[in-house]
């Protein structure tokens, strides 16, 4: 964003920031909704937990294509911002089971894979030329 801002303010940076607050405030209000009390907050967020299997589909497809625009993208940066995301998921899946005395194992093993390789493009973006 501050290379938008650094290049002059045109109404395309007005409707980028515009865009970006609007999502950083919604997806803050659902993480403090799902944080506080997750049960409560599938109830308040219209979520119905019997289709949480169904739901957890979704949202491998958004990784998914995700994972894809990143790609296409091909920013090092971008792609250790990603990979930071999925190794936050692995992390809270973790402390999920874990608290459940449940196995773990999957999980540890993303995480670990997801910070690797977020670690490898936040050094090599870094460090690159640009």
């Amino acid at each position: 964003m501050t290379a938008l801002i650094a290049e002059g303010w045109t109404w395309q940076t007005g409707v980028f920031v515009f865009v970006s607050v609007v999502t950083l405030a919604v997806t803050a209000v659902i993480v403090a909704l799902m944080v506080r009390n997750p049960r409560a907050g599938l109830v308040r967020l219209d979520h119905i937990e019997e289709a949480l299997p169904e739901v957890m589909a979704g949202r491998y497809i958004c990784f998914f294509i995700l994972t894809l625009l990143a790609v296409l993208h091909g920013d090092f940066l971008v792609m250790a911002g990603l990979q930071t995301a999925f190794t936050a998921a692995s992390l809270a899946d973790v402390l999920i089971y874990a608290r459940r005395r449940k196995p773990v194992r999957p999980h540890v093993l993303a995480g670990v894979a997801s910070a690797g390789a977020a670690l490898m493009c936040g050094y090599i973006a870094a460090t690159s030329p640009a």
